[in-house]
């Protein structure tokens, strides 16, 4: 209800919840709640917060490696349960990527790989990115953009 009256949703006076594991939650429950009712703004304001939220927890090199995958793992049952939630799994998996390519410990946590079994598009969607992300030329492209033929090196 708040959207409506403010055209925004969250509270920022509420210090009792964590930050990140609860904010990257939010967004995605608002934007399936955009989807729903065909609030189309609430959908592209979810969308941008989930965005910006996975963009600065994939950025953020003073956190724990554990907690940083934590906030994000925590969240991928919802956006990989909900079809409608297609928009923000590019925003997941590139920030999961960004992390998977600095340090492949994350694959020894046993919540990652239940996830890998349980979602089999997160698993490829993750593994796309992750390749994705570590081909990417200096210029923006990758190898994966069309035009690109392996036999040209």
């Amino acid at each position: 209800m708040r959207y409506f009256y403010v055209f925004d949703y969250e509270d920022k006076n509420d210090s009792n919840r964590d930050r990140f594991a609860s904010a990257l939650n939010l967004h995605a429950q608002m934007y399936l709640l955009g989807d729903k009712y065909s609030v189309e703004g609430l959908k592209k304001m979810a969308a941008a917060k989930f965005e910006r939220w996975c963009h600065d927890l994939s950025s953020n090199v003073n956190f724990d490696p554990k907690t940083y995958m934590g906030y994000l793992l925590d969240v991928v049952p919802l956006v990989y349960t909900n079809s409608q939630a297609q928009a923000l799994r590019h925003s997941l998996v590139k920030a999961i990527a960004c992390y998977l390519n600095t340090s492949l410990s994350v694959l020894r946590n046993d919540g990652y790989k239940d996830l890998f079994f349980e979602y089999p598009e997160f698993a490829y969607d993750t593994l796309t990115a992750s390749m994705v992300a570590a081909h990417t030329f200096d210029d923006g492209w990758t190898k994966h953009d069309e035009g690109w033929d392996p036999k040209d090196g």
